[in-house]
């Protein structure tokens, strides 16, 4: 079994949910014998989930370590990381040098907000293989959430020394950096991500506040800006870019931008129309 990454398993796990939902949502409206059909469906997906909590809970059936890493993983499934951690564990303890396992497990730790143990997992993974992305990456991740800027930005560079085409090394670095207060390095780092991905709203938000921090107001606003095409629903492209043109003197924009952001659910928003725009 291959446990590169939860998140991306556990993505999948979420697009096959959704996909059940689609389907069952675009067959509301057939016959009954289709809807009892649906009735059915919903019956059995029940039962399995039952029958899997039944399993989940059985340990006199799990002789090797990739038997426990399947049971964790079917955890995660369920998102219930602490039993994910308990498996691999267990897991870990059949087979010491197993990487997979390790950052893996360093995944989890995440996900419940361990990022010490998390950070340990990723350095016992990286004594065995020094140059492994995914435990740099991860043991980057972790130290960002631990507020450890400085290390983190260590780890990020190391990475892009291995693969300089991912674009979320550099929009992570930057971020590290923006936290650090090192705006020009972090706008580097953001425009670098730009140049390989141009999909990637967050991308543009950290660019959008690099240049803001660096009072290059007009593109601040034209970075909120593309980050608004690709996120119409995310009110921080607009609260952000409000801010842009509040400095560019340009309050009948600002407010508008405001206004779309108070409407999409952000607070500060509301606050900035009463004081500004009223």
């Amino acid at each position: 079994m291959k446990n590169n990454n939860i998140f991306t398993f556990i993505t999948t796990i979420a697009v096959i949910l959704l996909t059940t939902s689609l389907v069952t949502v675009g067959c509301s409206d057939n016959n009954s014998s289709q809807t009892s059909q649906s009735d059915s469906t919903k019956a059995s997906s029940n039962e399995a989930t039952a029958e899997m909590q039944a399993v989940l809970s059985d340990t006199t059936s799990l002789p090797s370590a990739t038997a426990y890493k399947e049971r964790g993983m079917e955890k995660a499934s369920l998102k219930d990381y602490e039993g994910l951690i308990e498996d691999f564990s267990k897991a870990l303890e059949l087979e010491a040098n197993d990487i997979d396992a390790l950052i893996t497990r360093g995944d989890a730790y995440i996900l419940i907000d361990d990022y010490e143990n998390a950070i340990s997992d990723y350095d016992a993974a990286l004594k065995i293989e020094p140059k492994n992305l995914l435990a740099l990456k991860g043991r980057a991740d972790a130290k960002t959430f631990a507020r450890r800027y400085l290390d983190a930005i260590t780890d990020y560079s190391q990475a892009i020394k291995i693969d300089e085409t991912d674009y979320e090394l550099y929009r992570d670095r930057g971020n590290a950096r923006m936290w650090m207060k090192f705006y020009p390095d972090a706008l580097k780092d953001y425009q670098k991500a730009v140049s390989i991905n141009q999909s990637d709203p967050d991308i543009y938000y950290g660019l959008g506040n690099a240049h803001m921090r660096l009072e290059q107001y007009e593109e601040a606003e034209k970075a909120f800006t593309k980050m608004i095409e690709l996120s119409p629903s995310n009110p921080l492209g607009f609260f952000n870019r409000g801010m842009a043109r509040s400095w560019m003197e340009d309050f009948q924009g600002a407010c508008q931008d405001w206004a779309r952001a108070e409407m999409l659910g952000h607070k500060e928003a509301a606050k900035l129309i009463i004081e500004n725009c009223r």
